[in-house]
């Protein structure tokens, strides 16, 4: 062959390799880009990156799927689901599709969805780590305790040199009042993590000092779970925000988590409730219930004869004699963690009355007030007609926001 055609057969491979790796090189830009630019926080950016790559092939699986991821970081729940969606629609048995579909549902307090989304993993690998500590995590935030306990323990047995599973065992067998059982969970974490924070408490001694009081700010928020007592069922969530304090008085609104169902709660200046106004009625403790005493300290206790009543049923009075007792100091468990709160048990009789007659029973209630979050982080109700159980029912603390 002459050496002319030889150098020119040499120049078309070079100039095949040159448009090989240019095209790779373009190829591989958005990704580089996207990377970078997620690692500066700018995750808007870094999806218009990956934009790119879907508008050319717009069924990219992993495109889709790190759009979602990034439209997550953001706060775009319903963009980022929407994406793992379609993602999952595209290939069925895609694992990572229902792992990061579980993030964006849980961003949105849509639990059982959540879990939902977890089992479709468990369905392609029984024991998928991640998705079994995010639906750990869905069963804590709806305080299902007995089945996060038995969960936790049957992952342990495939995971037991992991703390993360520890933890969330302990926490349930702590809200279980397995009190035992919690700190034997506790300390193999510490086994495992000897500073680990939570763990540590666990073993803390309790402190020997008084709560001066409520401490409230304008901007407080607390959510709320609301468990039936009876079939330990989730029945809704609240969110309680604080929203004017004076001298006497605290003004609260509470609302679902949805919105659409907004009450004004209004409390004294001790944080006892004094009235509920929601939609249609009102309810009254008066002159207020007595759920506080401050300053708190373990053995104090304190009475009060209260009238509650409420408009919807103007002809009814329900008076209570109540006596209130600080008991002490315990470590509790509630979806929003764990927390070294007082416990204060509220108890007494009451007669009801209206046109019809009277009636007569009992009220039981306990909750427990942790000054981290200037509110009772568990709360329990009970009460009788006669000596059958009327009602009862459980709030425990989703999050707390603090305000300024």
């Amino acid at each position: 062959m002459r050496s002319g055609s030889v150098n020119c057969l040499k120049i078309l491979v070079l100039a095949g390799a040159l448009a090989l790796a240019q095209s790779a090189a373009g190829q591989s830009e958005p990704w580089a880009a996207s990377y970078r630019l997620e690692s500066l926080g700018q995750y808007a950016e870094a999806q218009a990156e990956v934009g790119k790559v879907l508008a050319a092939q717009p069924g990219h699986e992993f495109a889709l799927i790190r759009s979602a991821w990034l439209a997550y970081l953001q706060g775009r729940y319903a963009e980022s689901e929407g994406l793992y969606l379609k993602a999952a629609q595209r290939n069925a048995r895609m694992v990572e599709a229902s792992q990061g579909l579980m993030l964006p549902l849980m961003a949105q307090y849509r639990w059982v969805a959540a879990i939902e989304a977890g089992r479709k993993v468990l369905a392609e690998n029984a024991w998928d780590y991640t998705a079994h500590v995010r639906i750990m995590a869905c069963e804590e935030a709806m305080s299902r305790w007995e089945d996060l306990a038995r969960h936790a323990a049957q992952v342990s047995e495939r995971y037991p040199a992991d703390a993360t599973i520890l933890v969330y065992w302990a926490r349930a067998e702590s809200a279980l009042r397995n009190t035992r059982k919690a700190r034997q969970l506790y300390d193999q974490v510490l086994e495992r993590f000897p500073k680990h924070a939570e763990a540590a408490r666990a073993f803390e001694p309790a402190p020997q000092r008084s709560v001066d009081g409520p401490g409230v700010r304008i901007g407080d928020t607390w959510m709320y779970n609301k468990i039936d007592g009876v079939k330990g069922a989730l029945e809704y969530v609240s969110v309680n925000a604080v929203d004017k304090i004076e001298r006497d008085a605290i003004a609260m609104t509470s609302s679902s988590l949805d919105g659409k169902s907004v009450s004004k709660v209004f409390r004294n200046a001790g944080f006892n409730q004094v009235r509920t106004e929601a939609p249609g009625s009102s309810s009254s403790a008066s002159p207020f219930y007595p759920s506080y005493s401050f300053p708190l300290q373990v053995g104090k206790t304190w009475r009060r004869t209260v009238d509650l009543t409420n408009s919807a049923k103007s002809d009814t009075t329900v008076r209570a004699e109540l006596e209130s007792r600080v008991v002490g100091w315990e470590v509790v468990t509630v979806p929003a963690g764990t927390f070294l709160a007082l416990r204060i048990e509220t108890k007494g009789a009451y007669r009801g009355w209206n046109f019809d007659g009277n009636w007569f029973g009992r009220i039981e209630d306990t909750l427990w007030y942790s000054p981290a979050t200037r509110n009772a982080v568990r709360y329990e109700y009970k009460d009788t007609v006669g000596t059958t159980r009327y009602n009862h029912e459980i709030h425990e603390l989703v999050r707390f926001w603090p305000g300024k």
